[in-house]
């Protein structure tokens, strides 16, 4: 008995020196962010300058099954190569549809390179096992937990892009599974652009070539083998081959012809990033002349952030932000953390939108516009994980036509939306309904919303 006690004292002891490990080494290095070097400034400001990148085409994808049909008809056009990254796969009817599409092009010969997050992908074990068994694909993972590496736990792979051979490129902030396909309860709603590429050869494909290659022999992506499973009346290819493939999504004919499109992205090391991103998003909003909007769906009110902000209503541009209400947000870390800290926001002068539904529906879009000419859509929201902790990936697009089409969908959820006023309630509109919130949901944001208070760093 004196022995078991003992080795048990010792194991809490063990244990308790662990968890500070931890702490030290997850937390504590990330309290402060990274800043910009001036050669990576150069660099983003030199990309921006330099020569257009003309004869591409764009169209904007915000419903769910229009994004679907989209994926899945990109797939269907693909035939010497495929890449996809993605942050999560859900296992339901959307995501089969998605993987049957990924193993029936790799069994017409074409190459496929799919990398995921090794902490979240949420993938069934299926998905793994015939993935990574197939000749023609290439699976890796970014970033597998180590249990005595904390300082590269908070590190998370959150680029979401297709590409199909050099002709087509799908990228925006939507995951993969029905919750973001298929309207119903817990529908995510989201912002993809579709990039037409019709000679294959612009400087736009050449730079996410060489994003993807980076990623994919990073020493930090590995690839892993599914074992020990055994696949049982799986019918993915069947699925998408007898799917009612909606090729007319794709007609150059229905996009529009853009004056500029680039591709930027964060570093991809496992420790705290240089916010590349979040430059390059102040970099153009600087450039104002009149208007910035910005959708995300959560922010941490960052220095940077804030001060950003401030400038922009200091020099008279118009900052208009749209992002979820407390009844529509599912997120309640990053969510109560802006909720919490909204009044700092409202102090920069920004005009604040929030979407109103009961829970049935959230925003997930990601996404800025300036003026009438420029926007910037991808997988960057507006929090310190963005800024200093995940790979991001962002086009800046140059066009009136493009962005007067954005504008439209952009302006159908903030016509949806009720404004927050300067006393940090809302301005009340005949026309749009404020969303039922529980007691419960109200408790849980702000008991969340203090915790969040310790991590924000982190969230």
């Amino acid at each position: 008995m004196k022995k078991s006690f003992k080795l048990f004292k010792f194991g809490y002891k063990l244990l308790i020196v662990y968890l500070i490990y931890c702490l030290i080494f997850a937390y504590l290095p990330y309290i402060k962010g990274k800043e910009i070097s001036s050669e990576s400034k150069t660099t983003i400001q030199t990309k921006l300058e330099s020569p257009v990148d003309g004869n591409l085409k764009v169209k904007y994808i915000d419903e769910g099954e229009e994004a679907l049909q989209t994926r899945l008809a990109v797939i269907k056009k693909a035939e010497s190569t495929l890449d996809m990254s993605t942050y999560l796969i859900k296992n339901d009817e959307s995501s089969d549809l998605i993987i049957g599409g990924l193993l029936d092009a790799a069994d017409r010969g074409v190459k496929v390179r799919m990398v995921v997050d090794a902490k979240m992908n949420g993938m069934s074990r299926t998905y793994k096992y015939k993935l990574s068994h197939h000749p023609n694909i290439e699976l890796k993972y970014y970033n597998p937990f180590h249990l005595l590496k904390p300082w590269k736990w908070n590190a998370t792979l959150h680029d979401k892009y297709l590409k199909a051979d050099n002709k087509y490129l799908l990228i925006g902030g939507r995951n993969i599974g029905n919750q973001y396909y298929k309207p119903g309860r817990h529908y995510t709603q989201d912002m993809e652009v579709l990039i037409y590429d019709e000679l294959g050869n612009s400087q736009l494909m050449v730079d996410i070539d060489a994003f993807i290659l980076l990623m994919h022999e990073s020493k930090d992506t590995v690839a892993k083998k599914q074992t020990n499973w055994r696949i049982e009346n799986d019918d993915f290819e069947q699925k998408f081959r007898f799917y009612d493939h909606n090729y007319a999504l794709l007609n150059p004919e229905t996009m529009i012809e853009v004056e500029d499109i680039k591709i930027f992205h964060n570093d991809i090391n496992t420790m705290m990033k240089e916010p590349k991103i979040g430059y390059l998003y102040q970099l153009v909003a600087n450039g104002a002349q009149e208007s910035v909007t910005v959708q995300t769906p959560y922010a941490t009110p960052t220095k940077v952030i804030l001060d950003s902000f401030k400038s922009l209503n200091d020099n008279h541009i118009k900052v208009n932000y749209l992002t979820n209400s407390e009844s529509s947000s599912p997120n309640y870390p990053a969510f109560s953390n802006y909720l919490s800290n909204r009044r700092q926001f409202l102090r920069t002068g920004m005009n604040i939108y929030e979407f109103q539904s009961d829970g049935d529906t959230s925003l997930h879009t990601k996404l800025m516009v300036v003026d009438d000419d420029i926007n910037i859509v991808g997988s960057f929201n507006l929090d310190n994980r963005s800024l200093y902790l995940n790979t991001e990936t962002v086009v800046y697009v140059k066009g009136k036509e493009a962005t007067t089409s954005l504008n439209q969908k952009v302006n159908k959820k903030k016509n949806m939306s009720l404004l927050v006023g300067p006393d940090n309630n809302y301005v009340q509109n005949e026309l749009v309904e404020e969303g039922d919130v529980s007691l419960v949901k109200k408790v849980l944001m702000f008991v969340v919303g203090v915790v969040s208070k310790v991590f924000e760093p982190l969230i």
